[in-house]
């Protein structure tokens, strides 16, 4: 048996304002779901007009800078003071990030998981 090390506290800088904020997402319409493909528990979460063009403008960025450094960059998904998906933006399938997405999909842990986000997301 392998004894495994408990999970560490990571923090990092903040560097720059939020830019897709809780006035960006449809709080009303978060919900679970299952990901078609695998099962696996995801919440999805509606944006607004305006969250498309802001999530929109985040991604290019990321994958502009990608791109430039090649290299994949992140964009984080922060809920309160915690990073729930910190997906890798990749600049050569998605050289202009995601110009119009209408909702974000954060592949969840576990259910429990999956409902807990909800409950947070919907404030």
């Amino acid at each position: 048996m392998v004894e495994q090390p408990p999970p560490g506290v990571y923090r990092y800088a903040v560097r720059e304002e939020a830019a897709v904020t809780s006035e960006h997402v449809d709080r009303s319409t978060v919900r679970r779901a299952a990901d078609s493909a695998t099962g696996a528990p995801l919440v999805i979460v509606d944006l607004t007009a305006e969250g498309r063009v802001a999530f929109a403008r985040v991604t290019r960025r990321a994958a502009r800078i990608g791109g430039r450094d090649q290299g994949w960059h992140h964009v984080a998904v922060v809920v309160g003071d915690e990073i729930v998906a910190f997906p890798e933006i990749d600049y050569d399938d998605f050289p202009d990030g995601f110009p119009d997405t209408p909702a974000i999909h954060i592949q969840a842990a576990s259910d429990a998981d999956a409902r807990d986000l909800v409950q947070r997301l919907r404030g």
